[in-house]
């Protein structure tokens, strides 16, 4: 396939890609004269006019943008509602199957509702929780759209990336992200993507190098570490249960370096005592509820109320964090969904890789919660789509795909007489 090809987009797809946003900078500049909402009509026939695989981009990109546009709503949410609309309203919904993984979430979000109506809690952050879990699903109906989605977060890297080479060596916080730990995630998926893909080894080395260069910028170990597991994941022959059980095998064999990596890079040596006391709040509350859990986000629901008893330290672990906020049932069921979703990943590199940068970054982080980054991709990048051989493993580690034959030089063909497997994760 020559590059020509790979790069060809419809016209329809660029008129209406330059409309929408034409549309959209408009918006921005008309305001509302007369007290007339023009701004906010022009933004949502944008929002229509658009391709549809251009809206989770949307959403990816301004997610961290707080600015309201619809009442309590910013840009980020009106694109990812627009989007489910409008894929909800088109027979291309019928491309999106049920899996078992995406029936143990649904149960995971009903009994989350639950506890949290029956306890104490915020149902808005469960909301768009769930709407960024819909959203996830939504991407798989076509490989298409998930393409559009890796454009996404490669093109917000780089903008990333480009803007912050002036202010290096300082911490890479990142421009529109404007947090470490979110932008480091961002690139880590970057990473993935680009170490997955099918373009030339030379330039695949190239982008990781500089991608690597961001990951090391951030500062924070949360994201060296799921680095490092992802890395681990990519050697080590593909498992259901690898993404799982790498991240905390991983956590035991370097807790004793912590110290040595805080001090040799200078980094906050305050963070560590302050997740140790959110870890013991966090089983204490565990401990009190151990069934059922006190409900989701009970502590911002108990300070808005003036409701004591509740601890307000933040629990910097997912595991922790749901068991405190949904019991023992609504652990074990988001466990489940893990384990399925790392079984029906394992012919998807991407997936995979992401579901394990996931729950690595979720052992000293809680990324669930309403305009987190992580938690879009969390919820988007490791979803794939159904496939009938999905549950078969590989005994060999995953290694990028080559190009097709006739895209070899002769060099190439000399060197690779036999040819790896592709990314369906079956033998040559």
């Amino acid at each position: 396939m020559t590059l020509a090809e790979r790069i060809r987009i419809e016209p329809t797809t660029v008129l209406r890609t330059g409309g929408g946003i034409a549309l959209g900078i408009v918006s921005t500049v008309i305001g509302r004269p007369y007290g007339v909402p023009a701004d906010l009509l022009l933004l949502l026939a944008a929002l229509v006019l658009a391709p549809l695989d251009l809206l989770p981009v949307v959403v990816i990109t301004l997610i961290r943008r707080h600015d309201t546009v619809l009442g309590p709503l910013t840009l980020s949410d009106l694109a990812a509602i627009a989007y489910l609309v409008r894929l909800a309203c088109s027979r291309r919904i019928l491309g999106v199957g049920v899996t078992a993984s995406r029936v143990v979430l649904a149960l995971f979000f009903m009994w989350t509702v639950l506890v949290t109506l029956t306890g104490l809690g915020q149902q808005s952050t469960i909301g768009w929780l769930a709407v960024y879990a819909c959203l996830g699903i939504m991407l798989t109906y076509s490989p298409t759209a998930k393409r559009w989605l890796y454009a996404g977060v490669l093109g917000l890297a780089a903008v990333e990336l480009v803007l912050y080479v002036p202010q290096f060596p300082s911490r890479f916080f990142g421009r529109y992200v404007n947090d470490p730990a979110h932008m480091g995630f961002l690139l880590v998926c970057g990473l993935i993507i680009v170490a997955t893909s099918d373009r030339p080894r030379r330039l695949r080395r190239v982008l990781a190098a500089v991608l690597v260069f961001g990951i090391l910028c951030t500062f924070t170990r949360s994201v060296w570490f799921a680095t490092t597991c992802v890395t681990a994941a990519a050697v080590l022959p593909r498992r259901w249960w690898v993404p799982l059980a790498l991240p905390p095998a991983l956590a035991g064999l370097f807790l004793p370096l912590v110290s040595l990596v805080t001090q040799t890079f200078h980094l906050n040596t305050g963070s560590a005592g302050i997740r140790l006391a959110g870890f013991a709040a966090g089983l204490e509350e565990f401990r009190r509820h151990p069934l059922t859990g006190q409900g989701w986000a009970a502590a911002a629901a108990a300070q808005a109320r003036g409701i004591g008893g509740i601890s307000q330290l933040p629990v910097y672990d997912l595991w922790i964090y749901l068991g405190g906020a949904v019991g023992l049932v609504g652990l074990l069921l988001f466990l489940v969904y893990c384990g399925l979703l790392g079984r029906e990943s394992l012919t998807d590199p991407v997936a995979y890789l992401s579901l394990t940068a996931a729950l690595g970054m979720s052992l000293t982080e809680m990324p669930l919660y309403a305009g987190s980054l992580i938690a879009v991709l969390m919820l988007t990048m490791p979803t794939t789509r159904p496939r009938a051989a999905a549950h078969q493993a590989t005994d060999r580690p995953f290694r990028p795909p080559v190009r097709a034959a006739a895209d070899r030089s002769p060099h190439f063909a000399r060197h690779h007489r036999r040819a790896p497997y592709y990314r369906t994760g079956a033998r040559a």
